[in-house]
């Protein structure tokens, strides 16, 4: 055994460590056959075993200094032996040892050197025990802490994982759910869209359809005042036909009853009578000609004013079918904004319940704060702790040169030793025998205690290599943890990206929501226009018609006149043709009868015509009636469906300024939930 001195301050653990190697020791002891000394130390084992193997301290400053690759190979396999092999392992460096020692015990042969070195080894032994329990007992009092230590921070990074998987997936819910919402907001924004322009078209078609139906009550108007005119001139005509038979008939009575002249001035005025009564009889024939004329128009005109009414049967009904079918699409417009109005509570209740989640969000990423706060300390403790184990490391690495240097000055000392002692070998050689008894007792002893020894150095070597096993599990945990944090600091930024982007896209949605709904109130306030200039001009033309009534009336009253002049003429004519008649009763006679059986003729074909235009007349009359009725039940129907739409309009508008006042209530909640996400942050 190789001498040296415990001292004050020193890890006992770092003892003997040296790069010696068996060829060296075979060299100290200037043996001739090497190679054999060298097979019989064995190829596993290079140098002897430390007595202090197994301590932190050791193991810690020995992974860093030992540089040779067997060294390496020895500590993996000390790693993943069980206890057999621990225990061989520690029975082959007793071996070891014995053998290094067998051929130096002989040189401890004399008696004073011998009892020293006996004495002080025994004392060396006696100081080391202590020290070997007490520092057995730090190593497993801190192999028992960081144990305890390593599991409280895998279970605390565990629980940091799940915490961060769980927000993770609320985070990713809630964004899904904020999507859906977005969307069903982007689809009732355009059903409003298009039912606001269905509303427009509906409007417009209203008023074209009151327009129709204003133009047709004033042809219907126009109507009734050309029939009452025509109904007029027939009393008319019937009364002047009626007065002129009246007045042929009185004058062929008077003629009968005339005296007849004689001589030749009778016979000449009787051909002159005759020929004007012809002349009479031609312009006669030509008015009656005319009359029928008349009588053919005006059936003409009755014939097309019961075509224009029939069409305007046809319009009417065609008008009432359309009405019809706009009752049922402002009923459907009804129930889809009933649908629309559920639909918009339903979006409210998810957006409180949005808001509610993004509140929840919101704790979870302050407690993700505090856990980062916290991950920041823990990584700043750990720094703290990695400088002073480099700070520790350092330390030990100055101990172990010293001990070196020290190792080095014994190395010399004891090959003086020796020499000294090579010259003594042979007088002293029954004290060695003597000593060498005691020596293998002690040795005998000093085995049971290293076995001893060797069973504590088993249990720390399994509790080293658990701590080993818990380490390297914990830092693979650690860094799977980090990895995972690093993610989930990146998913964090990419979620914030995108909340600040869906912010963005919904105040874009908003001010386009806000720019079509001013838009659409300019499209408004220029259908409003249109619709004044529209009246305008049906102000002007109605003033226009107006007018040509008025001249349309001096028409007709210059031409009454012209029909009272023209009845005046005829009186008077008639006048003289009754005193040229009474003076020719025999010339005329035989005219007279044929005009009789002609005029009873046209009598009868004017009463049945005249019974006639009154049937049609009755006729247009009865359907003049029911087309008022039917105008103005139109016209009540057509009230009570602008009422109606004046009620949904007032009704759509409100519904736009409360949705407008709820836009503008969410963007200010966006807004103040941005600027507590950006404060947040």
């Amino acid at each position: 055994m190789y001498e040296y001195e415990v001292r004050v301050g020193v890890d006992p653990g770092a003892i003997n460590i040296r790069k010696t190697t068996a060829k060296d020791v075979a060299k100290e002891l200037n043996l001739k056959d090497v190679q054999y000394f060298l097979k019989q130390q064995g190829a596993k084992r290079t140098r002897a075993v430390s007595p202090w193997r197994g301590s932190l301290s050791y193991s810690s400053i020995r992974s860093r200094t030992s540089a040779t690759s067997e060294e390496d190979h020895s500590d993996k396999s000390m790693i993943g032996e069980s206890e057999g092999g621990g225990r061989s392992r520690e029975s082959r460096s007793r071996e070891e040892k014995q053998q290094i020692t067998q051929p130096i015990q002989s040189l401890y042969s004399s008696p004073t050197l011998g009892r020293q070195r006996l004495t002080r080894a025994a004392s060396i032994e006696e100081e080391e025990t202590p020290q070997k329990k007490e520092h057995e007992k730090t190593d497993e009092e801190e192999l028992k802490r960081r144990l305890s230590d390593s599991q409280q921070e895998l279970h605390q990074l565990r629980q940091k994982s799940l915490r961060s998987q769980q927000e993770e997936e609320r985070e990713g819910t809630l964004r899904k759910e904020l999507e859906a919402n977005q969307e069903t907001i982007r689809s009732l924004n355009s059903r409003v869209l298009d039912n606001s322009h269905k509303l427009r078209e509906y409007q417009l078609t209203l008023h074209s359809y009151k327009e129709q139906l204003e133009d047709r009550d004033h042809q219907l108007k126009a109507n009734k005042q050309t029939v009452e005119g025509l109904r007029t001139e027939l009393e008319r005509l019937t009364q002047r036909l009626q007065e002129e038979q009246q007045r042929g008939q009185e004058g062929t009575s008077k003629g009968g009853k005339s005296p007849r002249g004689t001589g030749g001035a009778a016979s000449q005025a009787s051909l002159r009578i005759q020929q004007e009564q012809k002349d009479r009889i031609k312009t006669l024939e030509l008015d009656q000609e005319y009359k029928k004329r008349i009588i053919d128009d005006m059936n003409d005109e009755i014939n097309q004013l019961d075509q224009q009414i029939k069409e305007h049967e046809i319009t009417n009904a065609s008008c009432q079918s359309k009405l019809n079918g706009r009752d049922r699409d402002v009923d459907e417009m009804k129930e889809k904004e009933e649908a629309m109005q559920k639909e918009i509570e339903q979006l409210m209740k998810r957006l409180e319940e949005e808001q509610k989640k993004v509140v929840e969000a919101q704790d979870q990423l302050q407690n993700l704060a505090r856990l980062d706060e916290r991950e920041a300390t823990n990584q700043r403790i750990i720094a703290s702790l990695r400088q002073q184990l480099k700070e520790e490391e350092n330390v030990k690495k100055l101990q172990a040169s010293t001990l070196r240097h020290q190792l080095q000055e014994e190395i010399d000392n004891n090959k003086r030793t020796i020499e000294t002692l090579k010259n003594q070998m042979k007088d002293d050689e029954e004290t060695n025998r003597k000593a060498i008894v005691a020596l293998r007792m002690q040795l005998q002893e000093s085995t049971d205690k290293q076995e001893l020894d060797g069973f504590n150095r088993q249990h720390i070597n399994a509790l080293r290599e658990q701590l080993q096993e818990v380490e390297a599990s914990s830092k693979r945990t650690i860094t799977a943890l980090r990895q995972q944090l690093e993610e989930q600091e990146t998913s964090k930024r990419e979620m914030a990206n995108s909340f600040r982007q869906q912010v963005q896209d919904q105040e874009d949605l908003h001010s386009r929501s806000i720019a079509t709904l001013k838009h659409q109130l300019q499209e408004e306030a220029d259908i409003n226009t249109q619709t004044i200039t529209t009246l305008r001009q049906q102000l002007h033309e109605a003033t226009s018609t107006h007018n040509q009534d008025v001249f349309n009336r001096q028409i007709i009253s210059s031409l009454r006149q012209q029909l009272q002049e023209e009845e005046t003429t005829s009186k008077r004519t008639i006048t003289t043709l009754r005193t040229q008649l009474q003076d020719q009763e025999e010339s005329s006679s035989v005219t007279i009868t044929t005009l009789k059986h002609q005029l009873q003729e046209e009598e009868k074909t004017n009463r049945h015509t005249i019974t006639a235009l009154r049937q049609q007349l009755s006729e247009m009359s009865v359907r003049v009636g029911e087309e008022e009725q039917k105008s103005f039940n139109i016209q009540e129907q057509l009230q009570e469906k602008e009422r109606v739409m004046v009620e949904r309009e007032a009704e759509r508008e409100e519904a736009e300024g409360e949705l407008k006042e709820e836009i503008e209530r969410l963007t200010r909640r966006l807004e103040e939930e941005r600027q507590k996400m950006t404060e947040g942050q």
